[in-house]
């Protein structure tokens, strides 16, 4: 893993125009070494020798328009994860690596947080030889990181912690962006080294692709279960195109962008301070607007079918949602125009209105400037005709939501189906990406190759971090979507349970097999069961109700449980089966099988009229499901037929 550090600022010499008096900086300097015991011992940056230390210059081909500090994250694959270390000189030249994961790495890196030299967040037993003078401290400090108070929390809960209990993040500005986006990446670093670590052990369980050639195409591929990878993007995008499915195309395409002028962020600002330095106030405070406007969208749109929210970033400084929603009665063509609007009001009562549309929905010009997609010869693509030339750059509006939320608004009526597949793989875009270089401007440089040309790589941006780490949803879907998994008989993955529990696993699929023999159960398919129905896990003698089956006892370190089955009465959720993809062979066969008839076993999928097919496949075959076990054939002849081009055909061979 390379990891970099990029200030827009300081590349652009912005940072130059505030300077901090050297008079300050001695008596910062003087302070700290009074109080804190790592600075008699640690050489500090003005004492580094210029041969020791290389100049460095990260670029971006397409820079922040915000001037916000942003780590730059390239991750070639999962296999080469390493955590980062940090070198500190002693005095006389000897230098000392400090793992990223010692508590003593962020009162070591952060001096002006941590001025005491308070140990921060740490692995137990990792980098705890004190690097501090003196006995009595270094051995109170070594006390200090055994203490299990300070070892209770995770990375996240200790950030979160700090955050929001110690008003100096909210003072040092810049310094507070770098420790979020530096903290954040360190979070990750660490999930994906846990991920690189439990490979092996999920290997043994490994269902998806049942040939070497398959599993060793998808073991570097990161799991649905980590915030940004193509699983979750692929997962989120089913998940969305399920309730599609179910309710139909949406009506309303929301984009709500922060307003940096919120009172809420406007009144936490210090003199001088920009709201690029405060992002755990300005996430905080779109947080909070963000529930008010589902909360408005709830109240006067109508019934609420469903509702897709997804926030981004996309290196702009602030934090953005877009929203898809479908609501009942869908508007007609006539309210639609009586309700969204792209002309500024000209009426004098509308005059509060006008203004906000001014400060907030106008459109920028900045590619009118060079050639995109948008201009052509100098004049829009479209060219819609408008009314009023002073209309031209209004951004479409609903004038109670942007009067509401007094930010930018922009709602887009969805009239076509065609616009599905565009607006969700518009939505789930995976995380913010730049492409970026090294440069160095020493005459002999040994830098690699590979580090002169632009390589892709994750951009984190500290708005960004500061809402991962107060654990804010990144997505959010109402009615829920439950994906099933499936899996061939007898190879269910296995789940890790704490030493002291006692529990057997059971996947959703086995538990389905297990439902009573009866009216209504009978036809119910996998995904409809587990719509009409769930299981919990109960206190042993709790009351049972009209609408709860018992099933089973089960035993876990709470003590003995009793497995319910109930009927779901309130609120709704979507089930969908795990998508697999054709060239798994039986998988996929048992996949369509659950998705098209009840059983309550795996025998009776593969039973068809009193006969018992030796093969999913065949059992498919034989239901009418698939024409024959040419299908594959059939499919490559279609898209042959299709595609006017060899090169929109990408075809993948898979030798078993």
């Amino acid at each position: 893993m390379r990891w970099f550090l990029y200030d827009e600022s300081a590349r652009s010499g912005k940072a130059l125009v505030t300077k901090v008096p050297l008079t300050a900086v001695h008596e910062t300097r003087r302070l700290l070494q009074s109080v804190n015991p790592y600075l008699s011992s640690i050489r500090h940056a003005l004492q580094q020798v210029p041969s020791e230390a290389t100049p460095l210059a990260v670029e971006l081909r397409d820079s922040s328009a915000s001037g916000e500090i942003a780590a730059i994250i390239n991750t070639q694959n999962l296999n080469t994860v390493d955590c980062r270390k940090v070198v500190f000189f002693r005095h006389g030249g000897r230098a000392q690596f400090v793992h990223v994961l010692s508590r003593h790495y962020e009162p070591l890196q952060y001096p002006l947080f941590f001025p005491h030299g308070t140990p921060g967040w740490g692995v137990p037993g990792l980098g705890d030889a004190s690097l501090r003078e003196g006995d009595a401290t270094a051995t109170e400090a070594d006390a200090r990181m055994r203490m299990p108070e300070t070892c209770g929390l995770s990375q996240l809960q200790w950030c979160r912690s700090m955050l929001l209990a110690e008003p100096r993040f909210l003072i040092f500005g810049r310094l507070t962006c770098e420790y979020l986006v530096d903290m954040y990446s360190r979070i990750e670093e660490m999930n994906l080294d846990y991920l690189r670590r439990a490979r092996s052990l999920q290997s043994s369980g490994f269902d998806l692709a049942i040939d070497s050639l398959a599993y060793d195409h998808l073991r570097n591929r990161l799991p649905a279960n980590f915030t940004g990878s193509r699983a979750w993007t692929s997962d989120h995008v089913a998940d969305a195109l399920a309730l599609a499915r179910r309710f139909g195309k949406p009506t309303f395409f929301i984009t709500m962008t922060t307003n940096p002028g919120w009172p809420d962020i406007a009144s936490a600002l210090r003199s001088g301070q920009h709201f690029t330095d405060a992002p755990t106030v300005a996430c905080r405070a779109f947080h909070m607007r963000l529930q008010h406007l589902k909360a408005f969208i709830k109240r006067h749109f109508g019934r609420l079918i469903y509702a897709i929210t997804v926030v981004e970033f996309q290196k702009r400084g602030l934090p953005h949602a877009h929203m898809l929603i479908k609501v009942s009665p869908e508007p007609t063509i006539d309210a639609l125009d009586a309700i969204i609007s792209a002309e500024l009001p000209r009426s004098p009562a509308d005059a509060a209105l006008r203004a906000s549309v001014l400060r907030t929905n106008i459109h920028s010009r900045n590619h009118l400037n060079g050639p995109s997609y948008c201009n052509r010869e100098g004049r829009c693509r479209i060219h819609f005709r408008r009314r009023e030339e002073e209309d031209a750059w209004v951004v479409p509006y609903m004038p109670s939501l942007i009067l509401y939320m007094d930010c930018h608004i922009n709602v887009d009526v969805c009239l076509s189906v065609n616009v599905f597949m565009y607006l969700f793989k518009y939505l789930f875009k995976g995380p913010d990406k730049t492409s970026f270089r090294v440069s160095d401007d020493s005459p002999a440089s040994d830098m690699p190759d590979e580090y002169k040309d632009y390589i892709a790589a994750r951009y984190l941006s500290s708005s960004e971090a500061a809402y991962r780490i107060f654990s804010f949803s990144i997505v959010t879907k109402e009615p829920s979507v439950r994906c099933l998994p499936v899996h061939l008989e007898n190879h269910q993955l296995g789940q890790m349970w704490r030493a002291s529990g006692n529990q057997s696993f059971m996947s959703d699929l086995l538990w389905y097999f297990q439902r009573p023999r009866r009216p209504p159960f009978d036809n119910l398919t996998y995904p409809e069961f587990y719509t009409r129905f769930y299981y919990d896990s109960w206190q042993l003698g709790r009351v049972l109700r009209d609408n709860h089956i018992f099933m089973s006892l089960t035993h876990s370190d709470r003590g003995p449980r009793q497995r319910v089955l109930i009927e779901r009465r309130l609120g709704e959720v979507i089930t969908r089966i795990h998508a697999i993809p054709p060239r798994v062979g039986e998988l996929f066969y048992l996949r369509t099988l659950l998705q098209n008839r009840p059983a309550y076993c795996f025998m009776d999928l593969r039973t068809v009229d009193g006969i018992i097919y030796p093969s999913y496949q065949q059992t498919a075959v034989a239901l009418g499901l698939f024409r024959d076990v040419c299908e594959a054939q059939y499919a490559l002849e279609e898209a042959v037929s299709s595609f006017s081009r060899p090169g929109f055909l990408s075809i993948r061979v898979w030798i078993s």
